[in-house]
């Protein structure tokens, strides 16, 4: 299996087990760190990763409309224009340190951190910028 098949297939697993969709990124990480420290990549380390994930990001909820949808159907509902998206985004990004701002500028430069430590300091910062935005 290639790293794009096991990407999609971890992917998948992540939403079975029911993963938030703003975590499956952070989660499919999260699983790929798993199969790299348990050297196997056996169907059970995958789905023991992914349920650690639920217990980690909370659980979907597969009764209830997901929270955007419902806000669509609002009638008072206004979808964000790109330009409100990006004064967000820049907001967030101001809240961010200057090493956390070069840190994350160098890993999307380089495509990708050298070193586990690299992974997991780039994971805190994403999480970060992600209540950034949230707020």
């Amino acid at each position: 299996m290639n790293l794009g098949q096991r990407m999609s297939y971890y992917r998948r697993v992540v939403q079975s087990v029911g993963v938030p969709s703003m975590w499956e990124e952070d989660a499919i990480q999260d699983i790929a760190l798993r199969v790299w420290r348990a050297q196997k990549d056996t169907p059970t380390v995958v789905r023991y990763a992914a349920i650690d994930s639920v217990r980690r990001y909370g659980s979907r909820s597969r009764h209830v409309a997901r929270p955007e949808l419902a806000r669509k159907t609002d009638p008072g509902y206004e979808p964000m224009t790109s330009a409100e998206r990006a004064i967000d985004f820049r907001q967030a990004w101001r809240s961010l340190t200057q090493r956390h701002r070069e840190t994350l500028m160098r890993y999307v430069l380089t495509r990708g951190a050298r070193t586990n430590r690299e992974h997991v300091r780039i994971y805190q910062i994403r999480q970060m910028l992600r209540k950034a935005l949230a707020a």
